[in-house]
């Protein structure tokens, strides 16, 4: 798993507790505007994670602790 692009019309709402954890060669990821919450360590250990875009209009609300952590990629 390299890239993770949703559909723009994304009804999309929770990006849940673990979903990409340790997905070492994740590198790029678009949130879709229709995520409101990001659930803790989600993105946990994407160490190659390079490109997080979220969507213009976006309705994110929460982003849970530890939902990056080690995603030592990202600047």
């Amino acid at each position: 798993l390299k890239s993770v692009f949703f559909e723009s019309d994304s009804s999309l709402t929770l990006i849940d507790n673990g979903a990409f954890s340790e997905a070492t060669s994740l590198t790029a990821l678009t949130i879709p505007a229709s995520v409101t919450e990001i659930g803790s360590s989600a993105f946990n250990y994407c160490s190659s994670l390079s490109s997080l875009v979220f969507e213009a209009d976006s309705s994110l609300t929460l982003i849970d602790d530890n939902a990056f952590r080690s995603a030592t990629s990202l600047t």
